[in-house]
């Protein structure tokens, strides 16, 4: 209210003012997620107030975090093919030697 009050007082609203807005940004560090707010009260002809918000959500640093996903993910496919290339492998000695003679 105070600040409402000294905007008054400055002549930066008046019986004129059709609109007001608010526009905020705030940070999410959990999700690294920034959000635009918009705020906004609009006053008709006829003496209605309008309320309306807008919200615009944008993730921080999309190129960084795309990148090391996809190391990420190759890694894990990496991993993967190794694991599988070990189990034919041993699947293979298994077969020359023979599965009782292996497991001995």
């Amino acid at each position: 209210r105070a600040v409402l009050a000294s905007l008054r007082e400055q002549h930066w609203t008046d019986e004129g003012t059709r609109a007001l807005f608010v526009d905020l940004v705030t940070y999410n560090p959990v999700l690294n997620i920034y959000v635009s707010s918009r705020l906004s009260l609009e006053f008709t002809v006829f003496g209605d107030v309008k309320p309306s918000s807008q919200f615009r959500a944008v993730k921080l640093g999309p190129v960084a975090e795309i990148f090391w996903d996809l190391i990420a993910s190759y890694l894990e496919l990496f991993s993967y093919a190794l694991l599988f290339g070990f189990a034919v492998y041993d699947a293979w000695k298994i077969y020359q030697v023979g599965f009782k003679l292996h497991f001995r």
